[in-house]
């Protein structure tokens, strides 16, 4: 039978059911990401994706106590309809979110306040818009939006352009407008986000912003030609695609893992994936079906062996270097876990949590299941404890760049020792701009050598500051750098090919340099030198504990593996087995 809306209408009741608890019993709580009054304490990224959106929309409902009136609701009508409209291009039905948005006032806030009566009022009438005339729409959101600076009427540049806008902006936001590809490149701003609201509402329209130049003293006109963000795109939701998928049946070639084929008694081994399902597996947030009730972990562990060894073939073959890095790793973890706990009673709690992770691809995995790269079990007096970590390869690193201003300061305190960075590009609407030192793959040395020196001067004075803020602002980068890998590590030694575990105090940040790109006008031959902090794991610490396996483990692998893999297998693992 086919059945479209389970997984949306599961997903949807779990998001409802979140959305009416308090902040304590979500996971993120539970992991230290965010206090009891939902304040995010650690980095966004290790939230789950489901709970960051119920985490904002609880934020808004806050602002809506007890006794909340009809006025004060129709200031939030607009934003909750936001919401609204974009759920339904994801799966969730109208009336299901109206459904939800009702009953979470009823219960929370006034049994007489009716969310659905008052978007049939706004849909009918209107209310609370920013003053426009009756027959010139301004995009403005009712209840919500001011009126962005003076707008004026424009007549169509070309026939059937019958809606054009014009907004007035400062010079500094005309300059970002003008040298972005797509709105992730706009800085965040007020204006911004009322341009993007007009957007939305006004696909047919078009739109331009205009401002003074500063120098000429003339009016600037630059018109907006930028993709509208997706709901997911702007809240940085786009692991919650998956949440909204329909649920294929065997008719169009997928195995429907909600269906009872799975107790039939001709099966015993846990159905593998078809290519419909590889496609969307190689996607980041996959959710692997449920293994196979009638297969044995014998089973399990030798599905996962040859779809890691399909995984690693393709890696290699694409010259996907640190994937195909990944996948073997994942290999060794789990032929070590599962020999050390095939004759215990914890193999299934293992081979359940590592069901969604071990062919999840490489650095892609889904957030929402909470699993790191690699998975590392380790058998103690009290059962078995799991540690997942984050697996890094050669050229892995993670950086915080230095504030614009920040290197302004630095420049206007030390004017004598930091004198090569005043001889920007002349012209460059942008700070710090150079000759690239790379041009068509061919080094300049001289360019080179410039910017080695600019660097080793900012580095030194970066290295040297007394001023106590600006030293408070150059810890807070190094922290921020810090904070972007927390979890414990597993290293490939580039020369070795061995994995150790690396924790995140073992890689500390230093200052370096890296390239940005340089204003339209200057990006041919010119880059932005920025100043990071940067942490690099190509590399492991000497002092780092290195992996190991038992004979016994690759022996496992072996038999349960197709002996077609078991020459590659083997010059996977050879190089891990623990010495006697």
């Amino acid at each position: 039978m086919n059945s479209p809306n389970y997984i949306p209408s599961f997903y949807f009741y779990k998001f409802a059911q979140d959305l009416s608890a308090p902040y304590t019993s979500l996971e993120a709580y539970q992991s230290g990401a965010i206090d009891a009054n939902g304040n995010i304490i650690k980095p966004e990224s290790s939230i789950d994706p489901l709970e960051y959106l119920v985490i904002k929309l609880k934020k808004i409902f806050a602002e809506l106590p007890p006794g909340t009136t009809k006025a004060k609701l129709g200031d939030y009508m607009s934003t909750m309809q936001l919401f609204g409209e974009e759920a339904k291009t994801l799966g969730i039905t109208d009336t299901e979110y109206k459904g939800l948005i009702e009953g979470y006032l009823a219960l929370n806030v006034s049994p007489d306040l009716s969310y659905i009566e008052l978007s049939e009022d706004m849909g009918a009438a209107g209310m609370a818009t920013a003053a426009t005339s009756p027959d010139y729409n301004t995009g403005s959101v009712s209840g919500f939006d001011p009126r962005i600076g003076s707008t004026v009427r424009r007549e169509p540049v070309l026939k059937g352009l019958d809606s054009c806008e014009m907004f007035d902006v400062c010079p500094e936001e005309m300059r970002g407008f003008k040298s972005a590809k797509a709105w992730k490149h706009v800085p965040d701003s007020e204006t911004k986000r009322y341009l993007q609201r007009y957007q939305r509402r006004n696909p047919k329209g078009h739109m331009a912003v205009r401002s003074i130049d500063p120098d000429s003293g003339k009016a600037d006109i630059h018109w907006i030609n930028l993709k509208p963000m997706s709901f997911m795109e702007q809240f940085g939701l786009e692991n919650l695609d998956f949440l909204f998928e329909e649920a294929s049946t065997e008719e169009s070639g997928v195995i429907d893992s909600f269906t009872d084929t799975a107790n039939d008694p001709e099966i015993n081994v846990a159905t593998l994936p078809n290519s419909k399902e590889k496609a969307k597996k190689d996607r980041k947030g996959f959710v692997r079906p449920k293994p196979n009730p009638a297969a044995t972990h014998a089973d399990r562990f030798r599905e996962d062996i040859n779809e890691l060894v399909r995984l690693h073939g393709e890696a290699t073959t694409q010259k996907r270097e640190a994937q195909a890095h990944e996948y073997a790793a994942r290999i060794a973890f789990h032929a070590h876990n599962y020999h050390a706990l095939k004759d215990t009673p914890h193999l299934g709690d293992y081979m359940d949590k590592t069901h969604q992770q071990i062919i999840s691809s490489a650095s892609a995995n889904d957030r929402g299941l909470k699993s790191g790269d690699i998975l590392r079990a380790k058998r103690t007096d009290l059962g078995v404890e799991y540690e997942t970590m984050d697996f890094k390869s050669k050229g892995a690193n993670v950086a915080a760049g230095f504030p614009v201003a920040f290197l302004k300061d630095m420049l206007a305190r030390n004017p004598e020792d930091l004198a090569s960075w005043t001889r920007t590009t002349s012209g460059s609407r942008q700070s710090f701009v150079f000759p690239k030192i790379k041009v068509g793959g061919v080094e300049n040395p001289e360019h080179a050598k410039s910017a080695r020196e600019r660097f080793e001067s900012m580095r030194s004075a970066i290295e040297g500051i007394q001023d106590p803020n600006l030293m408070q602002q150059r810890e807070a980068i190094k922290k921020k750098t810090e904070g972007k890998s927390t979890r414990t590590m597993v290293i490939r030694h580039p020369e070795t090919g061995r994995f150790h575990f690396v924790t995140p105090k073992q890689v500390v940040p230093y200052i370096s340099q890296k390239g940005g790109q340089a204003d339209r006008a200057f990006r041919e031959g010119h880059q932005r030198h920025n100043i990071i902090y940067r942490r690099d794991f190509s590399n492991p610490p000497k002092d780092s504990e290195v992996f190991e396996m038992e004979q016994g483990a690759q022996d496992t692998l072996l038999s349960h593996a197709d002996p077609a893999h078991h020459e590659l297998l083997k010059k996977l693992t050879d190089v891990h087995i623990k010495k006697t």
